[in-house]
């Protein structure tokens, strides 16, 4: 009993509440009788110790008091109330995990499914119970993702004019890096240098793994594959596919660029 009486003595109104309607659940619960005895300990939602004879007797008013039925029912509501809590506690843990979701989804400018998701976390039924428990500083960080959205939404509408200043220049660097290359590597193809120095190295290794994110560029996509065909000239494909590149794309190139793409 004194088990019971320790678990019981922790709830809120709210969780309270909750685990009455757990204990009415048939998947959760196959003992009508359990949700009886709760409600038999707590009149008026206040805990009210008793003894195992009054619960018996509330339980089974016409039989004689059996202290082995009653125990293995106090066993079985100690039972549910770890199993409740566990179920809550999962059910929070989902909720953080959704939480972290909407921050992913921000960051990545997806509004559209962020605020599909937070309509979701809204309606979950605990939601709005767990604001008001231990679960407090979970709700309060709901409400400062979705206030860090409403920021986020108006600053891009701010900063759409800057970051495409900031792609350009990217696009810039990453072609001038290449243009460079093909011509420190033309002109050690020329004069028969074996080897090349760190630096030249440094600055392969760097436009080797950053171009593919700018292939679409026409001018990039056209000096890399320029700088294919010098490391790797006996590789007839980078040249047919630089032809085949440079005649689908020549109105976009102005005639100077033209004229130092073919002297390659």
């Amino acid at each position: 009993m004194q088990k019971l009486y320790r678990l019981l003595s922790t709830f809120s109104p709210l969780e309270l509440a909750r685990f009455h309607k757990y204990l009415a659940s048939p998947y959760l619960n196959s003992d009508p009788r359990l949700e009886k005895l709760l409600s038999f300990l707590f009149p008026q939602h206040i805990l009210a110790r008793k003894s195992r004879e009054a619960l018996f007797a509330y339980l089974f008013p016409d039989l004689p008091f059996d202290y082995h039925r009653i125990s293995n029912l106090i066993s079985q509501l100690n039972a549910h109330i770890q199993r409740f809590w566990l179920l809550e506690s999962q059910t929070k843990m989902g909720m953080e995990q959704q939480i972290h979701l909407m921050t992913v989804l921000r960051e990545r400018g997806l509004a559209k499914d962020y605020e599909q998701l937070r309509n979701k976390v809204e309606k979950q039924p605990l939601f709005f119970e767990m604001a008001y428990e231990q679960s407090y500083y979970l709700s309060q960080a709901f409400e400062v993702e979705k206030d860090v959205f409403r920021i986020a939404l108006g600053e891009r509408r701010q900063t759409d004019h800057l970051q495409k200043q900031l792609d350009a220049l990217e696009k810039y660097f990453m072609l001038s890096a290449l243009k460079t290359l093909c011509k420190l590597v033309n002109r050690q193809r020329i004069v028969q240098v074996e080897g090349s120095s760190p630096q030249v190295q440094r600055m392969l290794d760097y436009v080797q793994v950053q171009r593919p994110f700018f292939e679409e560029e026409v001018p990039i996509h056209l000096y890399g594959l320029v700088l294919q065909m010098l490391l790797h000239p006996t590789e007839i494909h980078y040249y047919s596919t630089f032809k085949h590149t440079l005649e689908a794309h020549r109105t976009q190139l102005p005639f100077v660029e033209q004229k130092t793409l073919y002297q390659y």
